[in-house]
């Protein structure tokens, strides 16, 4: 960079005109002499004054040109060495913003990671508190559900709230609707998806909400499913069973009074086609209802025992979860009863054996 300061000078560049006025006055005396002794023709001299006017303008000009080009050479120096310096600049805020990019990048990677393992145990967490309803779930689903707060923001939190209580609804449910529940766990997804993914944009509808009604189909299929061909195998073993105890079975009627005299509240409900059967003193109800293809018998044991239901499957076969216990009634449908059971049990002698048989077993 430059100083400011003049660079010193020679002797010579400070006294150059001193000389140049001794060389012109010596020129002219020298001239005027010889003038004077007509010893030269005054043309000659003329020529060489002029030479040495020449010279001299020449060396002037060829030292202006060279302090010129001293000059423009510096300025040149002084160009480039701001140019590095300034791509020195560059090149150090390209590496930091470089850098930082790539902490930031780090950083996303670590907190997508977190996110996604605090939304699994978050689901996880869930899972076990609506099929156990045990204390320790309890405890656990609060916790995870506090870690979100750290990823979510109030609107988040909102939706999220709604539909965990919506599915905790469900499962409170006799009967949980699994078109509801796949519903719920599909808007938490798209909840915990919004914010592993902002770019990706979640669109509901006719499509969305049919392919969600299918995949419910086909997960309450699976779980009615659970076992069906022992079950039907048994059922075909024991139509004979059904058919005798049908000669012999007492009246629907006497057998509600029967129920009624030991504390059972029986529920017969034809517009949703189902029977529910409950008494303030068991730890247990009885339903029968109309799922899928097939009449289901369902116990429900006490809130959060889960060994009720475990027991009642390795007993009878079927489907289980939590404290609910749930099998298909395969053989109904061979009594000629795949709708109406409230009324088939007061005309249908085997389908009411049936019914009757599976109150016995629960009772």
């Amino acid at each position: 960079m430059n100083s400011g300061i003049e660079p010193s000078r020679t002797y010579g560049e400070k006294y150059w005109w001193l000389a140049f006025a001794i060389a012109i006055i010596g020129i002219v005396i020298v001239t005027v002499s010889l003038s004077d002794l007509k010893e030269l023709p005054m043309t000659i001299i003329g020529a060489v004054l002029g030479v040495a006017m020449t010279i001299f303008a020449t060396y002037f000009l060829f030292k202006g040109q060279a302090n010129q080009q001293s000059e423009l050479a510096e300025k040149q120096s002084h160009l480039q060495a701001e140019i590095l310096e300034r791509q020195s600049e560059l090149q150090i805020d390209m590496f930091r913003r470089q850098n930082e990019l790539e902490q930031k990048a780090i950083k996303d990677a670590e907190i997508f990671k977190e996110k996604l393992n605090t939304y699994q145990k978050f689901l996880d967490a869930l899972c076990k508190y609506v099929t156990t309803k045990s204390d320790e779930a309890q405890s656990e689903l609060k916790f995870r559900t506090a870690a979100l707060a750290m990823h979510g923001g109030a609107q988040q939190l909102t939706a999220l709230n709604r539909e965990i209580s919506e599915i905790i609804a469900i499962y409170d449910e006799e009967v949980p609707d699994d078109k509801k529940l796949i519903q719920a766990l599909f808007s938490i997804a798209e909840l915990f998806g919004s914010e592993l993914y902002p770019e990706r944009l979640f669109v509901r509808n006719t499509e969305y909400e049919t392919s969600i009604e299918n995949l419910a189909h086909i997960i309450d299929d699976s779980a009615s499913s659970s076992k069906l061909s022992e079950i039907e195998a048994e059922d075909k073993d024991s139509e004979r069973s059904d058919e005798q105890d049908a000669e012999n079975m007492e009246s629907w009627a006497q057998k509600l009074s029967e129920l009624k005299s030991n504390g059972w509240n029986v529920v017969i409900n034809p517009v949703k086609d189902t029977i529910s059967m409950s008494n303030p003193t068991a730890q247990h109800n009885i339903s029968f209802y109309k799922k899928g293809r097939f009449y289901v018998v369902q116990s429900q044991g006490e809130k959060g025992d889960s060994e009720y239901s475990k027991t009642l499957k390795a007993l009878h076969k079927g489907s289980r979860r939590s404290n609910i216990w749930w099998r298909e009634l395969t053989s109904l449908p061979n009594y000629g009863v795949s709708s109406g059971l409230c009324k088939a049990v007061e005309t249908n002698s085997k389908a009411r054996a049936v019914v009757v048989k599976w109150i016995d077993r629960l009772l």
